[in-house]
């Protein structure tokens, strides 16, 4: 199928978006029970066997990026090593076999010294020719890895200016502004590097966060920084259109146990340049430290809640429906998704990496929340225990976390949700501070009757080639999902593949796109249980399909 493309304006989209939600049902009123999916530990079985060394250095970070860096449909990994060395694993899966690994790091091509002190990482494609390469986050100098397509990885910093200086780098995003071909690139960083290790509390402040816009060396201007100010140690960036129009925003999550006076979150208007929106009665976020951000659109409206995890209780936010200037309204008690630990131990809960994802493909926004103590670091118990929260027909969360098997006694940090064995279903692989990493396979897809499933995959010529601030909106029977493709969120490291969609009972799905420069898609219908390339070449869509 080959549907012609519209230029339409961000108001079309909104329009667009309420034709295919008119017949949609999306709450109902009685909430049926949603099937658990039961998940299944195997990291060593699959090879992967890292550790997350935190030593005393690393109070936060330890990510993990999920990507595919040899264009196989299979989803490799980066694993941050902390104090020690960071690891690359090749995804050596083959149908209807169990998932395997293989340790790559020699495909990294770090120099001595430089594999150490990494934080976290992300995938981009800052060259535009199609393949993934990676941020490496570090409390040192940060890396710009380019990928050859393969796997191997050289050093990328003299090519596109990347700060020769010691950073404390945990928080990252990256998007394309505007029709220029280079990425704008958005770098938080926690403490500065004096203050590591050190008792001294003069010390024990926030280092300059920055954006980053670059071209070639040889032009006149090899890059023009801009500091994100004021900066409370970021823990996590992510680009959010909150409105629902097309528009990326830089939403952050702040340390501010760190820095007393701080914001917990900020959100910056993007453009030519950073501006701050002012807080207001709407929007005045709590004074709690955040270490994670997600957003999706749960509620079929077209804008996307978005969840902060941080110390305590989640923080759980909604747009009003006629929102023209930002204005977030907390949710998580109405929704379902407080009382993760009883209120008098409420302070020892550290939530670090949070994201949305559909476990069970019956078309509902999941949560998954990574835990672990701050401190206190010697004896695991309930409130270290990773959380799963379903959600259901009437739109709140139920906690599901023992019945799946995700409660497990371990002081998590980062992880990246993709679908590993390629079988339909998402997977978990969690870095755990001081101890090994856990992958947890997904056996729901196990069941021949299993609800059916989309992946589909952005790609167009040119720049941004994965289409980055795009959006999907796909309505599969009485349900509408709306997806973005976006760089950043979780902590220190998320997941960059194609966006995954649950169909429930439903054998196929109608879907548009709406692509980065506001252009959108006619309906394109596609089967379930397929992994879908929608790529805009020129002035024609062309659609791949493939079967898992």
């Amino acid at each position: 199928m080959v549907p012609r493309r519209s230029d339409l304006r961000s108001t079309q989209w909104i329009a667009c978006l309420s034709a295919l939600l008119s017949s949609v049902s999306l709450i109902g009123s009685e909430a049926a029970e949603p099937a658990v999916p039961r998940f299944f530990e195997m990291a060593a079985q699959a090879g992967l066997h890292h550790i997350f060394s935190a030593g005393e250095t690393f109070e936060v970070g330890g990510g993990v990026t999920a990507f595919d860096c040899d264009a196989d449909m299979d989803m490799d990994l980066f694993l941050a090593g902390g104090v020690g060395p960071a690891a690359l694993y090749i995804n050596t899966t083959v149908p209807d076999d169990a998932i395997r690994f293989a340790e790559a790091g020699d495909k990294l091509a770090l120099p001595d010294g430089a594999a150490a002190n990494v934080s976290g990482g992300y995938a981009l494609d800052f060259d535009n020719d199609g393949d993934d390469d990676l941020f490496v986050l570090r409390f040192g100098v940060n890396l710009l890895l380019e990928n050859d397509g393969e796997c191997n990885f050289s050093i990328a910093n003299d090519k596109v200016g990347i700060p020769n200086a010691d950073e404390n780098s945990v928080a990252f995003a990256a998007s394309w502004i505007a029709d220029r071909p280079d990425p704008v690139l958005f770098v938080g960083n926690h403490r500065t590097p004096e203050s590591n290790n050190s008792n001294n509390e003069d010390l024990n402040v926030c280092a300059a966060s920055y954006s980053l816009r670059f071209v070639e060396v040889d032009e006149p201007t090899a890059r023009r920084m801009e500091l994100i100010t004021p900066s409370y140690c970021p823990l996590s960036y992510l680009l959010v259109d909150w409105s629902g129009r097309g528009q990326f925003d830089l939403r952050t999550a702040n340390d501010i146990s760190i820095v007393e006076g701080g914001s917990s979150e900020q959100l910056f208007k993007v453009g030519e340049a950073l501006e701050p929106f002012p807080q207001s009665e709407a929007w005045n976020p709590p004074a709690a430290s955040g270490a994670a951000i997600t957003s999706r659109d749960i509620d079929g409206d077209g804008r996307p809640e978005i969840v902060i995890a941080g110390e305590g209780d989640l923080r759980f936010y909604v747009m009003p429906e006629d929102g023209d200037q930002p204005a977030f309204f907390e949710q998580a008690e109405e929704l379902g998704v407080t009382r993760l630990a009883a209120p008098a131990q409420v302070h020892l809960v550290q939530n670090w990496h949070v994201e949305f994802a559909d476990f069970n493909n019956d078309t509902l926004s999941d949560l998954f929340i990574v835990r672990g103590r701050r401190t206190d670091q010697t004896v695991t118990n309930a409130l270290d225990m990773d959380v799963l929260l379903l959600g259901s027909d009437d739109g709140k969360f139920l906690n599901r976390s023992r019945e799946s098997g995700l409660s497990t006694n371990n002081f998590g940090r980062g992880a990246a949700i993709a679908d590993f064995d390629r079988d339909g279903c998402q997977d978990i692989v969690v870095v755990n501070r001081d101890s090994p990493v856990t992958l947890f396979r997904n056996l729901h897809c196990d069941d021949r009757d299993s609800p059916g499933w989309l992946d589909v995959e952005l790609a167009q010529d040119g720049f941004n080639t994965h289409a980055i601030g795009a959006s999907v909106i796909l309505r599969a029977g009485e349900r509408a999902q709306t997806q973005a493709r976006t760089i950043g969120g979780g902590h220190a490291g998320a997941a960059s593949g194609p966006l995954h969609f649950g169909l429930g009972n439903n054998q196929e799905a109608v879907l548009r796109v709406r692509w980065p420069d506001g252009s959108i898609t006619e309906p394109i219908v596609l089967p379930a249980n397929r992994h879908a390339i929608i790529k805009r070449s020129d002035q024609t869509i062309i659609v791949n399909m493939g079967e898992q």
